[in-house]
C-alpha cells in the first residue's frame, strides 16, 4: 500500500499496519524516509489510548484535534503532552517537536487540559 492511500488518524485493527504497530519488537520501526509518524495517544475520556497515523509534517495541533474529534472533545485548543510532561507547541509541525514512531502522547488541551 502507498503512503498516499493510507488513512490519517486512528489505527484500528485491519489497518495494514496495525499489527506492526502492536509488536513491540525491535528492528520494526519505519525508516527515515517515511512521511508517517505512529503515536498512541490518551484523554481522559479514553485511558486506554488509541493509536493513530499522522503525517510528520502535520501541524501538532492540526493532529491533536483530529484526536481530540475521535475521542469526542469539542473546541477549545487541543496539543499533546509527552511522557515527561513537556506540552507541545501547536504551530509546528510534529517532526520539529521531535515526534517520533510509538510515542505515547497525552491529549490536553493548550490553555488546562481537556
Amino acid at each position: 500500500m502507498s503512503p498516499e492511500e493510507l488513512v490519517i488518524g486512528v489505527i484500528v485493527e485491519g489497518d495494514p499496519e496495525y499489527e506492526l504497530i502492536i509488536a513491540e519488537a525491535e528492528g520494526q520501526e519505519k525508516s527515515e524516509g517515511d512521511p508517517f509518524v505512529r503515536v498512541r495517544v490518551f484523554s481522559p475520556r479514553v485511558p486506554d489510548g488509541k493509536w493513530f497515523r499522522f503525517r510528520k509534517d502535520q501541524t501538532v495541533g492540526s493532529a491533536a484535534g483530529r484526536a481530540a474529534t475521535e475521542f469526542g472533545y469539542e473546541g477549545g485548543s487541543p496539543t499533546f503532552e509527552t511522557e515527561q510532561k513537556l506540552v507541545l507547541d501547536r504551530t509546528i509541525t510534529l517532526e520539529a517537536a521531535g515526534v517520533r514512531n510509538r510515542q505515547v502522547l497525552e491529549l490536553v488541551d493548550a490553555g488546562t487540559g481537556v
